[in-house]
């Protein structure tokens, strides 16, 4: 999976390339899938702690959350907000309604702002096809889209 990093400045979404360093301090690692331009998403569920707050990515309403979101109807897109590998500061919802976004799981464990964004500026996610919530190192969750082999 690749990622990018993520800040919301000035009521606009602004991405870096992977770097090891955070090029701002509130910027997070997002799947870079979901900043891609090119999608249909026009609103945008940004669910982020303020400051430095973080939660470990294995804490209880982080996990209801990702049951949440895989168990309900897959919006355009949605990857979590992380802090460092093990760490998770928020999340975005990227959907074609508002509606879609309204319901966000992750709004009840961060703080959330609501945006609309111009058709084709942000990406898409497609639904996971396998275990989600697991993970084989705290660096690599396993891929929601794709599965590298055939496990034994």
């Amino acid at each position: 999976m690749s990622w990018r990093w993520l800040d919301l400045v000035d009521g606009s979404f602004r991405t870096w390339p992977a770097a090891p360093e955070r090029p701002t301090p509130r910027s997070l690692r997002v799947d870079a899938r979901a900043v891609e331009p090119g999608g249909p998403a026009t609103w945008v569920s940004w669910c982020r702690f303020e400051g430095e707050e973080s939660l470990a990515f294995d804490d209880g309403a982080v996990t209801a959350a990702l049951r949440r979101v895989v168990a309900g109807r897959w919006p355009v897109a949605v990857t979590t907000a992380l802090v460092d590998w093990s760490r998770i500061a928020g999340a975005l919802t990227l959907g074609t309604s508002r509606r879609d976004v309204e319901d966000d799981p992750f709004a009840r464990v961060f703080p959330r702002t609501i945006l609309e964004v111009p058709s084709g500026s942000l990406g898409t996610i497609p639904a996971p096809t396998g275990p989600a919530l697991t993970r084989y190192g705290s660096g690599n969750p396993w891929p929601w889209d794709r599965y590298a082999g055939q496990v034994a």
